[in-house]
């Protein structure tokens, strides 16, 4: 490393340094920082502030997949030559996404006290925006996920709707007779009435099969130029995916039709001090029935694991020297340094999210001299 590197390394923590020292005023009092537990009274000219922690929330997409048969399956392979056309429902659930965000908060266990002798004019917001300690702000959840359990169901789709391009009621003539009294008796007389007969199912099969025969006509006629006058260019195009999208609607009637919904929840978790030792279980998963609570057992589980990288192993080999004898011990501000971590969500084996995050809790509790916040 040449001198220009070496002294732009020693220069960025010394202009840190003075721009925090900037921010204190020109005060003769000596500061004591101390953990609050330890404190039965708040003194005056003091501050409380409280280390920060790190929250996990994992942002699942599950997508729920239909089938339902064609009502006109049973006439597949009559009208239109299609075999191994199915006759079941089904519904298959399946992870779609995971998305892994880590946030900061307040840590309710590791609230300190930070004292003066006299008025206490330290510029502790210098130390607040960069994350190394936090003070009570009552929007910091303002922008928490809402939490859900469970993934609401939504009514039954309707997957058929067009089922024939002609009414399904047809008006018939029928023939029926009347009885007219005569002189010498009585003389049965016909006459005509009108009457409405629904189109069977196999009869509505049949109108529909012919229905996609004639587009497939029409459309290999736009596309060989057949017509004496037809669509070209964007307009020609525009026609024949169209009638490709109305043949398939036709063609579900009898092979089936798929639809997907998808459903969003977020789940979150709060690491302890240490990574876990084992995979935690974050919830359990059904491809019949989607996400199932954590007592269902047959929803296979989805775990969740976190290691720690060990950026601040050199730090935790380090230990404190006690202040020599008549001086006190107290004088320093507690900050917490965060700690690299490796999130990981696996499912079946496999690993369905990954991302390395800072992890507050993980990384060494340290002090800072508040003497050299002392201008």
């Amino acid at each position: 490393m040449n001198n220009s590197n070496m002294n732009k390394v020693r220069i960025l923590p010394l202009f840190l340094l003075l721009v925090f020292i900037a921010g204190c005023s020109t005060i003769e009092y000596y500061l004591r920082g101390r953990a609050l537990a330890e404190s039965d009274q708040i003194p005056a000219n003091s501050l409380i502030y409280a280390l920060p922690r790190t929250t996990l929330t994992f942002d699942v997409t599950v997508k729920k997949t239909m089938f339902r048969h064609g009502p006109y399956y049973k006439y597949a392979e009559k009208y239109l030559g299609i075999t191994g056309v199915s006759d079941e429902d089904w519904v298959e659930w399946t992870i779609s996404d995971i998305k892994i965000r880590g946030e900061e908060e307040i840590d309710p266990e590791q609230y300190y006290i930070l004292e003066s002798d006299g008025p206490l004019e330290v510029n502790a917001l210098t130390l607040s925006k960069t994350g190394m300690i936090l003070t009570p702000n009552p929007g910091i959840y303002a922008d928490k996920p809402v939490i859900q359990s469970n993934v609401s169901e939504n009514p039954e789709p309707i997957f058929h709707t067009d089922l024939s391009v002609k009414r399904n009621i047809a008006m018939v003539y029928d023939t029926n007779y009347r009885f007219i009294e005569t002189d010498t008796g009585f003389v049965q007389v016909p006459y005509l009435y009108e009457r409405e007969v629904h189109m069977t199912l196999e009869e509505q099969a049949e109108e529909a099969a012919n229905f996609i025969i004639k587009i497939r006509k029409r459309r290999f006629k736009l596309m060989s130029g057949q017509y004496d006058v037809f669509p070209e260019g964007i307009a020609l195009q525009y026609a024949v995916e169209n009638l490709t999208v109305l043949e398939k609607e036709y063609v579900a009637l009898f092979i089936g039709k798929y639809m997907d919904e998808y459903y969003r929840l977020s789940n979150r978790y709060i690491p302890g001090e240490n990574p876990l030792d084992h995979p935690h279980l974050l919830f359990r998963f059904s491809s019949q029935y989607g996400v199932v609570p954590v007592t269902d057992l047959t929803g296979k589980p989805v775990m969740l694991e976190i290691t720690k990288q060990g950026t601040s192993k050199i730090i935790d080999n380090l230990t404190y020297t006690h202040a020599e004898e008549g001086e006190e011990d107290n004088k320093a501000l507690f900050y917490r340094i965060p700690e690299v971590a490796t999130i990981r969500v696996i499912g079946e084996q496999h690993v369905l999210a990954e991302k390395d995050l800072l992890i507050y809790q993980f990384g060494p509790t340290v002090r800072l001299p508040v003497n050299i916040m002392l201008k």
